[in-house]
């Protein structure tokens, strides 16, 4: 983990103190290589004692804010950590896993602009 990932999480400014709630409630679900894992979100909202709607919104926000990546289909989402803030795994594989993750956030960041260059 980055050392400097929990006060980063701690202090983002349009987290909530439910969505720490709720990401601290996911670790355990963390899977081997952060491969995504499904979660049963309303027996999850009742373990952490939280309406399942309150827990929504705070996967809304990690999810916008990259604490957290979701992927799969509707209806079966799947979850998993991005691999700059937790790792569950051998120390190659996470080398390999944030060269592949930035190298992802880098190809959605240039499309993003061709995008609004093409608006422009």
């Amino acid at each position: 983990m980055d050392l400097h990932f929990p006060k980063k999480l701690a202090s983002h400014e349009k987290l909530t103190g439910n969505d720490i709630r709720v990401f601290l409630a996911f670790l355990p679900e963390l899977d081997f290589q952060n491969k995504p894992v499904p979660v049963n979100q309303k027996k999850l909202a009742e373990e952490i004692g939280m309406k399942k709607t309150t827990l929504n919104r705070s996967l809304r926000r990690l999810i916008d804010t990259g604490f957290l990546v979701k992927s799969g289909v509707p209806g079966h989402p799947l979850f998993a950590f991005p691999p700059t803030a937790v790792w569950r795994g051998e120390g190659k594989g996470h080398v390999i896993a944030i060269n592949e993750w930035r190298r992802t956030k880098a190809a959605e960041a240039a499309a993003r602009r061709a995008t609004t260059t093409e608006v422009d």
